[in-house]
Order: C-alpha cells, then structure tokens, then sequence
C-alpha cells in the first residue's frame, strides 16, 4: 500500500483524513474466534474521483468486510 499511495497519484479512501476521529475498522479476519483486528482492505482513488468509505459490512461466507464507498466524478 505505501508503495502504491506514494506518488500521491492514488489515495486510500478508507485512510484517516487530518482533523477526523480514528477511522480504525479492521476489516479481517471476520467470522473468526479471532477479532478482527487488520485492516488489509482498501479502496483505492485518483483525484479524479471525490469519494469516502461510508462503511464497513460483513459479507455472508467471507472473512474480510466489505467496504462501501460512495463516489463521484471531479468536475
């Protein structure tokens, strides 16, 4: 992910903004004895696309979360 998000040409949607509360969601393992307690899901973007993660679901027979992201298009 750093590799990726390094130019600045992609950024992490579900990553923490400055001035915002923790935005820590493990997203895996979920359905597990264990907590979740990683979150190794992302949702990449340009700056093309205005977006956020407007939320974390389990999904029925897999053990990461789901993120739901909302977007829309820079005009």
């Amino acid at each position: 992910m750093r590799e990726m998000t390094a130019s600045g040409d992609l950024r992490d949607l579900a990553a923490r903004r400055p001035g915002e509360g923790v935005r820590w969601h493990p997203t895996w393992p979920v359905n597990s004895r264990i907590p979740s307690f990683a979150r190794i899901d992302h949702a990449l973007a340009s700056d093309d696309v205005l977006g956020e993660v407007s939320s974390f679901e389990a999904v029925s027979g897999s053990d990461h979360k789901a993120l739901l992201v909302e977007v829309a298009a820079v005009q």
